[in-house]
């Protein structure tokens, strides 16, 4: 009786071991087979345990042909999950370039705003940063060209954080001057570039040579996407402004945008206000 109540336990357990590993089709179509512990099973009789042997082989047999069927259901399907796979790992290269192109042309667009602008859209920064570790994952990445545009995009997206951290105000010192603060690290690094901060603060300066200790001037940063006119300007003048295109010979962009203020291009007024098209 025990050789034969290990013998019933070993098919249980084999059962079992079916049921769980087959599918929810298979649960769905599960006999509701009784269960006796060891304790319980002892207590049957031998006609009782004979015929509850009986069954436990017959469901055994069933639920290997089920276990069977399944298993040809699943084979095409399993089939059909690696041929996509493999589609995915032909077309994955053409997917990193494309990639790549979209966040070139993203990031562009995040370095052409305004300081503002940026700060408002922080959280570009981050999705981007984590489209470019999706990239790194895929078939293609490794490719020289696609490394070296990786790593310029990072770079790109490291100096827009960077530029987050930078000061939009700067309180005079005694002895400074434009174009010392400019030359400053957290300025712009350039001495060159004083008359920036010259023209964002012209309703406080008035001789750019002349500036005070306590002023609190105006630092800005990226680019703009309007001008108010001052006097003296010209749409040549002020598309050669760093935070305009930087390049005087790009005048005509403004003057497109502005035709319904501007009829002559020759002529500008001060204190209007143009749209700078990006």
């Amino acid at each position: 009786m025990k050789k034969q109540s290990n013998h019933i336990m070993i098919i249980s357990f084999l059962v079992l071991c079916l049921i769980a590993l087959s599918a929810p089709i298979l649960a769905q179509q599960a006999p509701n087979l009784p269960h006796y512990s060891s304790e319980e099973y002892k207590e049957l009789s031998m006609d009782e345990a004979k015929a509850y042997w009986d069954q436990l082989e017959a469901d055994l047999e069933k639920w290997k042909e089920m276990a069977a069927d399944y298993a040809q259901q699943v084979e095409p399907i399993q089939a059909e999950i690696s041929q996509l796979k493999a589609q995915i790992q032909e077309i994955e290269p053409e997917l990193v370039t494309y990639e790549l192109i979209c966040l070139d042309k993203e990031i562009t667009r995040m370095e052409n705003m305004s300081y503002d602008q940026l700060i408002s859209n922080e959280s570009k920064i981050t999705e981007f940063e984590g489209r470019l570790r999706d990239i790194k994952g895929y078939n293609g990445a490794e490719k020289p060209e696609n490394q070296e545009k990786i790593a310029e995009l990072e770079g790109r997206l490291a100096d827009l954080r960077e530029g987050l951290k930078l000061p939009t105000t700067w309180t005079v010192k005694k002895d400074e001057c434009l174009y010392i603060i400019s030359g400053y690290d957290q300025i712009y690094s350039d001495p060159l570039k004083w008359p920036r901060i010259y023209r964002a603060n012209r309703d406080k300066i008035k001789n750019p040579s002349l500036i005070y200790p306590g002023w609190v001037l105006k630092i800005p940063r990226g680019v703009v996407n309007s001008w108010t006119v001052y006097k003296g300007e010209s749409l040549w003048k002020i598309a050669g402004y760093d935070e305009v295109y930087d390049a005087n010979r790009e005048w005509a962009k403004i003057y497109e945008a502005n035709r319904d203020q501007i009829k002559d291009p020759d002529l500008i007024y001060p204190k209007q206000v143009l749209t700078i098209p990006r």
